[in-house]
């Protein structure tokens, strides 16, 4: 389970959400009591490839189980590998309803979704790696939607939704209108090298 921001941002040596919460990363030494007597590290080729990789997986709150197969779906898909790997990661539902600011953290909307709070067209999906597909519509469900929390959210946006999706915040409902393609992705992925990924799995797919 991951659960420290600042934990896992100083192992990629930058933030994984822009949250406004989210801590400064100050120290460019690896975590521990021996990390500041070790300095800063130069990555091997690999290295670069798995730290790449792990960035994605925190940024998304994925296992690596859940990682490898939608890499593996990825390559499998016909088409752009990276364009298959954008769909599969910005498709799941618990980032929908993230990147919708129905949550204020990606852990809290696979919550919601694990809880029960949402439905794909009329029906409650409680898996957080369903699939939304192109005109489905996310909605929360009537009894939570004057849930504290979640209208706390909506108020106040820590972001701008991507424009694949559109978002009836009076209604509480989500549509995936068309499929991202990987620079649209918000943050992280503007400086992310999606071949560093490829090359790291491509050893096992």
């Amino acid at each position: 389970m991951l659960k420290s921001n600042e934990s896992y941002s100083r192992k990629c040596g930058k933030l994984i959400w822009d949250n406004a919460k989210d801590p400064v990363i100050k120290k460019s030494y690896p975590k521990g009591q021996h990390g500041p007597a070790q300095g800063v590290k130069r990555r091997s080729p690999f290295g670069k490839q798995l730290a790449e990789k792990q960035y994605v997986r925190y940024h998304f709150g994925l296992e690596e189980k859940a990682m490898f197969v939608i890499m593996k779906k990825s390559k499998q898909k016909k088409g752009d590998m990276i364009g298959n790997m954008s769909y599969f990661l910005e498709s799941r539902l618990a980032t929908i309803i993230y990147r919708a600011n129905f949550a204020k953290s990606i852990f809290a909307a696979g919550q919601m979704v694990s809880h029960k709070k949402v439905t794909v067209n009329g029906k409650v999906i409680n898996l957080r790696g369903y699939n939304v597909k192109i005109g489905d519509v996310v909605e929360i469900i009537h009894s939570y939607q004057t849930n504290d929390v979640l209208l706390d959210s909506i108020k106040n946006p820590k972001k701008a939704v991507p424009s694949y999706l559109v978002v009836n915040g009076e209604k509480m409902t989500i549509s995936l209108v068309r499929n991202p393609g990987f620079k649209e992705i918000p943050f992280p992925f503007k400086g992310i090298d999606s071949n560093l990924i490829i090359s790291y799995y491509s050893r096992r797919i």
